[in-house]
């Protein structure tokens, strides 16, 4: 398939269509076939809107009783317990930071997102940056300069000219040379290519299998195949012998893979059959609203910071890292898919493509707790498990299987809701490379005073308090809503705000209550805390509500 045809057919198309991937149903590796237009926009809206999923963990995925899909199920929602930490929770290390590997096919749009990804690596600790293969890249492809460890390191070498003027607005920036040791080539021969031991999979199974505390959080932006290389390395090691179990056990509890598409046959073939326990968040379609075709995929309310006239306010030539940063006029590259006119209302100048970047707003912590489960929802989208019974006798392989699911039956708002938010963040860390402390934004730290889990009874009241400070001394206004898409309660629940942050809310009657087998249902209570600093800033605290004949915690 030639370059430019990737986006607009597989944006979407990289959905499974009852239980199987694109991939299998035209039985091609390279996907070497090219769809006609036409074809492939029909197969996109198929895969967007037909998909049915519920979640199988024990924690709803879906509010009001309802599927994804909008309609209604006649199965009362499956809850949240209030203390068990759930198996698709991310743990973090030692340090209070999740362990993280990048993998990386050099797609322009991949660049995007190494070069945001920076302007946050004080956030993480970061094991790996590996060039991978996709179906789309590949060093054997005809025609192509495939992009591999030397274009990452240019975008170091960018990062290395600021990382001072970071350095003076946080703490935890990785240096330059660090980043520089770990930027290695994976799999990139081939799309799928798993048989070889690379400097890349190597390091990952490395990180694997080593003794720090905490998930390993694999950031698959190309194909799967170089994380596939490394867990078949440990299966050949391992397998039939006296240790495997235990370390069969051990990959399972701490690996955990974030893929936007299904970008080679990898993880159908090899990684879900032979390693059912891991964990897998795969974005089919919602990652779109932030790729190529965002103006197709969310309002125009939502992306005033994506146009020519914010990104040139905001973020072009704000500096080295600024300056790699693609557009739409950067580049031939960068031009070429404007000139397709593939999607609507484009503009040189506009946001151009970060389709990778949900990978690590996954994990970033900015309050809204989604790390802790998919069905949470934040920066990085929301997700719940795939139905399991359309898997036929694969039922037991895909109980850690999460995809795309719904916020008011739109299955790209659970991310273009907060792109405010996060272009306004990204706007502020950009800044941070060429502005003093004094003179950029730095984020607000909004908490609540009595905790943020709370249960109790129909008919129980709920009160807390909450507040927030701003490092740069700017106004901090603090709002409150029901993120019910999130919850399982069926139904709206009235918040009474009492002023200087002091909520209250009484547990609807008609709320279900739980039992230590089956839990009652909740409510999610999102405090958002905004600054008043140029880009304001937001944070969150996400307040959860259990109902169960406990009283209530206050």
């Amino acid at each position: 398939m030639m370059e430019t045809d990737r986006r607009g057919f597989f944006q979407t198309v990289g959905a499974r269509i009852t239980g199987l991937s694109l991939r299998h149903a035209f039985s091609s590796t390279a996907m070497a076939v090219t769809l006609p237009f036409t074809l492939a926009m029909f197969l996109m809206f198929a895969c967007a809107t037909s998909q049915t999923i519920t979640d199988t963990t024990g924690i709803a995925a879906s509010a009001n009783g309802t599927d994804v899909e909008g309609t209604t199920s006649d199965a009362s929602p499956v809850l949240a317990t209030k203390e068990p930490v759930s198996v698709m929770a991310i743990t973090t290390s030692e340090t209070g930071k999740v362990r993280t590997i990048i993998t990386t096919d050099g797609e322009i749009d991949d660049n995007c997102s190494m070069i945001r990804y920076l302007l946050y690596a004080n956030e993480f600790i970061l094991e790996g940056i590996v060039a991978s293969a996709s179906m789309f890249h590949y060093t054997a492809k005809e025609g192509e300069t495939f992009k591999d460890k030397t274009y990452n390191q240019a975008i170091i070498d960018a990062y290395a000219k600021v990382y001072d003027n970071l350095c003076e607005h946080a703490d935890g920036y990785p240096t330059p040379e660090y980043l520089t040791s770990i930027n290695v080539n994976g799999n990139i021969s081939s799309p799928s290519e798993m048989d070889t031991d690379t400097e890349g999979s190597k390091l990952i199974k490395s990180c694997i299998l080593d003794d720090q505390e905490g998930s390993l959080y694999l950031q698959v932006w190309g194909g799967t195949n170089t994380v596939a290389a490394a867990l078949r390395s440990i299966e050949e090691g391992y397998k039939n012998t006296d240790e495997w179990e235990e370390i069969y056990s051990k990959v399972c509890s701490k690996v955990f893979i974030f893929l936007d598409l299904d970008q080679d046959s990898t993880l159908n073939d090899y990684i879900l059959p032979n390693w059912p326990g891991v964990k897998v968040i795969a974005s089919y379609n919602q990652f779109g609203a932030f790729a190529y075709g965002w103006n197709d995929h969310a309002p125009v309310e939502y992306t005033r910071t994506f146009t020519h006239t914010w990104m040139e306010e905001n973020i072009y030539g704000k500096g080295p890292l600024a300056d790699l940063y693609q557009k739409l006029t950067t580049s031939e590259e960068a031009a070429s898919y404007y000139t397709l006119g593939f999607f609507t209302g484009w503009a040189p100048g506009n946001f151009l493509s970060e389709g990778d970047s949900i990978n690590y707003l996954y994990i970033l912590d900015v309050g809204l707790r989604q790390s802790e489960h998919p069905s949470y929802g934040g920066w990085g989208g929301r997700f719940a498990a795939i139905k399991q019974e359309v898997f036929g006798n694969a039922t037991s392989m895909l109980s850690n299987l999460y995809h795309d699911t719904r916020d008011d039956g739109n299955i790209y708002k659970p991310l273009y809701r907060w792109f405010e938010a996060i272009q306004n963040d990204f706007a502020a860390r950009m800044s941070w490379c060429t502005e003093s402390m004094e003179d950029a934004n730095h984020a607000p730290v909004v908490s609540v005073a009595e905790g943020v889990d709370f249960s109790g009874a129909p008919g129980d009241t709920v009160t807390f308090t909450a507040s927030a400070t701003d490092p740069n001394g700017d106004t901090v206004s603090i709002s409150f809503w029901q993120y019910d898409d999130a919850d399982t309660y069926a139904g709206s629940v009235e918040i009474l705000d009492s002023g200087n942050g002091k909520i209250t809310l009484t547990i609807p009657e008609d709320a279900k209550t739980g039992s230590k087998i089956i839990p009652g249902d909740t409510i999610h209570i999102i405090v958002e805390g905004k600054d008043d600093g140029v880009n304001p800033i937001t944070r969150y605290q996400r307040v959860i509500v259990r109902v169960s004949e406990e009283e209530t915690s206050e």
